[in-house]
């Protein structure tokens, strides 16, 4: 019985060794396998990758509040396959259909952000910071960026170097050498959340202020600075435009893309009372005119706002009123060259450099030769 016993123990022994070996040998088999398949072995290094993200820098409020990026939106990935383009065509509108179709034909994802998550099979949804979100009407500053993730405009384009730091956030789709997408396969997701950033005198609250101010105002400007400073800490420009539709403006008639702001314009009765200051600083304070509505200066007429007159005027009243012709006068009693350096020393005709590259115009302004030839040209300006 123990020499039978002996037999049937080694029997078994040899059979599960033989069992082992099998399995090992399969194994093998089977590596060797995948190591020749050459769809699985390309997919290692095969993948398509979708910018969902610029990865700009923050620009920040004077008080450290986002101003970009401070709305979060998904971006919706849509795959190249038929559960995917299925889904596209629920959600995109007929500008975003024409793109993604034109994506789709290069086998490669298309992107729709969105303020809510698209779950359905063929698509990936991941959360990302809309850079231009609620910005309350700072296009005009911020400017915008094209689709190389470079600035154009504004501050954009002004601190480019700083803000494009990072770079873009992407997701990475592995595919295999026929290009079709591995099911299964977790993307490779990219983030660069920009640790640069640039901050502007700007009050973000202050400038919501303006901005609701400025609702029902067809064209216009508002800016708000910092008396003893001069810090600016709130600029609207009105019409505005969507930063991240710019071309849908180019050919609008009342001119969306201009900061009116930092435009130049006929200044108009704000002149005045540097007149004013130029005559109490020659001694010629006490000047006094009847306005009657209309004078002539070197044989052309001015009229004042109010075609009846104000009456006998002095520069107290003048100004109280406005008077157009006590003012066209008064200016022709004082050397040009002091209305020159006084204009000058106030800053009419300079350009005004706000931030690098950020200019408020200087305008055209006249010359001493021009006011010297006659009092008409001193009138004008």
């Amino acid at each position: 019985m123990s020499f039978l016993y002996r037999d049937r123990f080694k029997l078994r022994i040899i059979i599960c060794l033989c069992l082992v070996t099998a399995t090992i040998i399969l194994c093998i088999g089977r590596i060797g396998a995948v190591c020749l398949d050459t769809r699985v072995a390309a997919s290692v290094d095969n993948y398509v990758t979708v910018s969902i993200d610029s990865g700009r820098g923050d620009i920040l409020d004077c008080n450290g509040k986002k101003i970009t990026g401070a709305t979060k939106i998904y971006s919706n990935i849509f795959l190249p396959t038929e559960s995917g383009k299925a889904e596209f065509e629920k959600y995109a509108n007929d500008n975003e259909y024409i793109v993604g179709e034109r994506h789709f034909l290069n086998n490669k994802p298309a992107v729709l952000k969105r303020d809510f998550e698209i779950n359905e099979n063929g698509v990936y949804c991941i959360e990302v910071e809309e850079r231009y979100g609620e910005i309350n009407s700072l296009e005009h500053i911020l400017g915008y960026i094209n689709s190389e993730n470079k600035g154009v405009t504004g501050i954009e384009k002004a601190y480019d170097d700083i803000l494009i730091q990072s770079g873009e956030s992407t997701v990475s789709f592995y595919v295999d050498a026929s290009g079709d997408y591995l099911a299964g396969a977790e993307p490779i997701i990219k983030e660069n959340a920009g640790d640069s950033a640039v901050y502007l005198t700007i009050n973000k609250d202050i400038q919501k202020i303006c901005s609701d101010a400025m609702t029902d105002i067809k064209k216009g400007a508002v800016v708000v600075t910092e008396i003893k400073s001069g810090k600016i800490r709130a600029m609207v420009s009105r019409p505005g435009y969507d930063a991240t539709k710019v071309a849908d403006y180019l050919e609008r008639t009342d001119s969306p893309l201009l900061n009116r702001a930092i435009n130049c314009y006929s200044t108009g009765s704000i002149f005045k009372p540097l007149i004013a200051a130029a005559l109490l600083e020659n001694g010629v304070g006490g000047f006094e005119y009847e306005c009657t509505g209309i004078c002539n200066i070197s044989g052309i007429d001015f009229h004042c706002y109010n075609r009846t007159g104000h009456g006998k005027m002095d520069i107290a009243n003048a100004l109280c009123f406005s008077c157009n012709t006590y003012f066209y006068n008064a200016a022709t009693t004082v050397n040009p060259n002091v209305f020159m350096e006084l204009a000058t020393v106030l800053g009419f005709g300079k350009k005004i450099i706000l931030a690098d590259g950020v200019n408020a115009v200087s305008g055209t302004f006249t010359t001493l030769e021009e006011l010297e030839k006659s009092k008409a040209n001193i009138a004008n300006f």
